[in-house]
């Protein structure tokens, strides 16, 4: 069944070592292997933790800790989102904040960097991305795949602009707040319904500096129902993606906005 995807979402926080996260990685990875899983979908910056000091901890795309995850997806046949603090190829001043797609067979699928920056913790370390992340597929499935990150999803424009360009998932590493729980409850569940895609959203959890964060991380069907829901603590969650699926295809024939949407310049601030 290649439009067909068995996915797990890593629900995790707190801050530990670079080593210490990754040494988690492997272990859930290798839970997700024994699973059959597909694609592993763990947080924004996973590497480092949230509340931290990004200068002292961004690493390069070809730096020793993606090296690491890269192995652990060749050596389990497991796709992996990776999301890290990233310094640029042009200057060690410039960090963004990425995520990185690996196949099956630890290659790079792309490396997207964030491009809206979420309050000042992220200004003041990072530098926004310039690009929109391109669409993929991972070995063993037809299913067309992007990312985003946080608050990329709350505005409409980014999954609109990868709905138009034929993404049928998107995978969104999350650091939320507890006072933003909306997002998760009200808005990815309408960016799945409005763009008829799955959104993958998978939120840190517990305590980083100031900063609260409630998990809830959360899948959503491209009819807006909730397939998958994660509560407030650690916890690797399973599910799913089917698109063949009967009631997806009504619903696409009753709500056809990317059919009869007239995206005239005026549309287009």
């Amino acid at each position: 069944q290649m439009n067909h995807l068995k996915l797990a979402i890593y629900q995790s926080g707190g801050i530990q070592t670079k080593e210490a996260n990754l040494a988690g990685l492997e272990q859930i990875a290798i839970e997700c292997a024994s699973k059959k899983v597909d694609l592993l979908v763990v947080t924004e910056v996973y590497l480092t933790g949230y509340a931290v000091d990004f200068t002292a901890t961004a690493e390069s795309i070809d730096g020793p800790s993606i090296q690491k995850v890269k192995s652990i997806a060749a050596k389990l046949n497991l796709s992996i989102l990776f999301g890290y603090p990233e310094i640029s190829p042009e200057s060690p001043k410039i960090i963004y904040n990425s995520v990185i797609l690996l196949d099956k067979d630890g290659s790079t699928l792309f490396n997207y960097r964030k491009t809206h920056l979420w309050g000042s913790h992220e200004r003041e370390h990072f530098t926004p991305g310039d690009g929109p992340p391109p669409i993929v597929k991972i070995s063993g499935s037809d299913l067309n795949i992007s990312a985003l990150i946080c608050w990329d999803i709350e505005y409409p424009e980014p999954a609109r602009y990868l709905a138009v360009k034929g993404a049928q998932v998107i995978l969104v590493p999350a650091a939320n707040g507890d006072n933003m729980v909306f997002v998760q409850d009200k808005m990815v569940p309408t960016r799945a319904f409005e763009n008829n895609v799955f959104v993958v959203y998978a939120n840190r959890v517990g305590e980083e500096g100031k900063f609260v964060l409630p998990g809830a991380s959360v899948v959503c069907g491209p009819d807006g129902e909730v397939l998958c829901s994660c509560k407030d603590q650690e916890e690797l969650a399973f599910v799913d993606l089917d698109f063949n699926q009967e009631k997806y295809r009504q619903k696409e024939q009753q709500n056809e906005y990317l059919t009869f949407r007239r995206p005239g310049p005026f549309w287009n601030p």
